[in-house]
């Protein structure tokens, strides 16, 4: 069941900037978490944040891209907007690829698995990286978010997760 959210009353948290780090998030006021719980959305607690499996079985990228939403309905009516959620496949590559723009902040670069119906991420930026053991137990750690796309070479640049987790760390909570 979906959740409406006031994105006007909020104040994003944004770190970084073009140049550098590609973060943000939006704090969840309680009366907003207490409906997610009500729902049964579980958070990411930190430990998802800190380390990663030994030796990750994959790596996955969840988002929405622009390419999937439904253009038969009006964007601006929220409430009736179509998304669908892909999960894609990422293999890690030991270099950055050509085509990304510099950055002072560290990324990791991943080759991005797409299939047939999709040959476009656009709308993605953000979306989490997740490093993946099979188990038993599955784990998995929040590797980081997207931050941009190469659309020729299929890859991918990923910002950590342990730089913003930080961040909140000290410089939000104080």
């Amino acid at each position: 069941m979906g959740i409406p959210f006031e994105y006007d009353s909020t104040t994003p948290i944004v770190v970084g900037n073009a140049a550098s780090y590609d973060y943000a998030a939006i704090p969840v006021a309680r009366y907003y978490r207490r409906q997610l719980e009500t729902n049964g959305v579980v958070p990411l607690n930190e430990e998802v944040w800190v380390t990663w499996p030994t030796d990750p079985d994959a790596f996955l990228l969840a988002g929405f891209p622009r390419q999937l939403v439904d253009p038969s309905r009006d964007e601006s009516q929220w409430d009736a907007l179509e998304l669908s959620c892909t999960l894609h496949t990422l293999e890690p590559l030991d270099s950055a690829p050509g085509g990304f723009k510099e950055k002072t902040g560290p990324r990791t670069y991943f080759r991005i698995a797409l299939d047939e119906d999709l040959d476009d991420i656009t709308g993605m930026s953000g979306g989490p990286v997740f490093a993946l053991k099979v188990g038993p137990p599955m784990k998995y750690r929040l590797v980081g978010v997207q931050s941009s796309w190469y659309a020729p070479s299929r890859s991918v640049a990923v910002c950590p997760a342990a730089l913003f987790l930080d961040y909140l760390r000290t410089d939000v909570k104080g």
